[in-house]
């Protein structure tokens, strides 16, 4: 009737990058440096209570301890470096969570429950009730609904970023947080095929954000994850789309997986005007597919996994404005209304595992964009050619791979 278990984990995260550029005498120079260490250390404690045939309680206890190092050095005009970010420090992160699940005859189950989380970085909180309900409809199909506040804590550089003055403005971010409403229906077809259906909104709120005035920043949209300038927690958002997911289970030596879906996604910027986000993409598709021969004792096996996204947006370069400033100046009265080409990916992965007694080795060769497509990544303004310059992501990228398990 009841059970204890506990948990522990070590992760390490050493991440460290150099990049070097030619000025006009072709003498080179570091133009961005950026070093990013992290360990954490987690325990989590977790209690499953059975009080009878239609009640169980499930509650639980987790402690994140981080360590971080972060620096972040960009090269200005005069191809000096300038710090932007500097931080040492460490952090806990603490939940607390109790779900109760009741099984309301045969077809109605009911998962009301409680969670908890606080950041001792900035001892900012959050108390989120959250509730799950599921239909059975038959005996191979179900509706499901469900409803819950999550609170999002801000990347580590975000609170311990400083500004030119050497303060930390934005220690005392609070945590963002989103209402989710979730609609879904199950059916499972034959032995080995399932499909999925779901609808889901999620109202956005304390997203941080820049109150100078004319300046349409959000954490939200930022790929570094930190703003070196003040920020408020005032911001609001909104994302809703509909999924749906095919999936044939690894039987018969096959699988597959295929999953789409539309979506919206907007946020509020610090003066209330609304935007698209940076991720704002409307449509994703992705198919994953694969076939394993068994030669003996081994396996031979061939996957594929293609993906068709919507492009990124861009805030639209002001080209008169760049030229003048020579970098590059983007539009903010037309923040985010700009976007990327569609991408396309298609990878290709060919392994071979040879079983042993006492272990296993796999040799595996993965093509990843085996087309070699030419994705966008995005656009800037080139002041030594005077126009706007367009960059590729990655491209055909062969990686082969070994691996033994005992």
């Amino acid at each position: 009737k009841h059970r204890i278990d506990i948990k522990t984990g070590l992760g390490m995260m050493l991440h460290g990058y150099d990049q070097k550029a030619f000025d006009n005498q072709y003498h080179p120079y570091v133009e961005y440096k950026e070093k990013y260490d992290q360990i954490k250390f987690t325990i989590a404690v977790q209690s499953q209570y059975k009080i009878n045939s239609k009640i169980r309680l499930r509650s639980g206890l987790i402690l994140n301890q981080q360590y971080f190092n972060l620096n972040q050095n960009i090269a200005n005009k005069n191809k000096e470096l300038v710090n932007y970010l500097s931080a040492k420090d460490n952090t806990q992160i603490l939940q607390a969570y109790s779900q109760l699940q009741y099984r309301a005859g045969r077809k109605w189950t009911v998962n009301p429950g409680i969670h908890a989380v606080y950041l001792t970085l900035n001892k900012t909180a959050s108390v989120e009730p959250r509730l799950g309900i599921k239909y059975q409809l038959g005996a191979k199909n179900w509706l499901s609904a469900g409803y819950g506040i999550h609170s999002q804590v801000q990347s580590l550089a975000a609170y311990t970023v400083k500004n030119t003055a050497g303060a930390m403005p934005n220690k005392n971010l609070k945590l963002s947080q989103a209402q989710h409403f979730i609609l879904g229906y199950d059916r499972v077809f034959g032995k080995s095929w399932h499909v999925k259906m779901e609808g889901y909104f999620q109202q956005l709120y304390n997203l941080p954000v820049s109150p100078e005035t004319g300046n349409t920043f959000g954490l939200v949209n930022s790929f570094e994850g930190y703003y070196q300038d003040t920020l408020v927690s005032k911001g609001k958002g909104q994302n809703k789309g509909v999924e749906i997911t095919l999936e044939k289970f690894f039987t018969g030596s096959t699988y597959l997986l295929f999953t789409a879906s539309l979506s919206d996604s907007k946020y509020t910027d610090g003066h209330g005007k609304e935007y698209s986000t940076r991720f704002d993409i409307g449509h994703t598709l992705s198919v994953s597919a694969g076939k394993e021969w068994r030669i003996h004792q081994n396996r031979l096996g061939l996957n594929t996994k293609i993906m068709w996204l919507g492009g990124m947006r861009e805030t639209p370069i002001d080209v008169a404005a760049s030229k003048l400033q020579e970098t590059t100046v983007r539009d903010l009265t037309r923040t985010f209304e700009g976007q990327n080409p569609d991408y396309f990916r298609a990878d290709i992965k060919i392994s071979y595992k040879i079983n042993k007694k006492r272990h296993s080795s796999t040799w595996s060769l993965d093509i990843q964009n085996s087309s070699n497509h030419k994705n966008i990544g995005g656009s800037y303004f080139d002041p030594k050619a005077g126009k706007l310059v367009y960059y590729t992501q990655a491209p055909l990228i062969p990686i082969l791979a070994y691996k033994l398990e005992f």
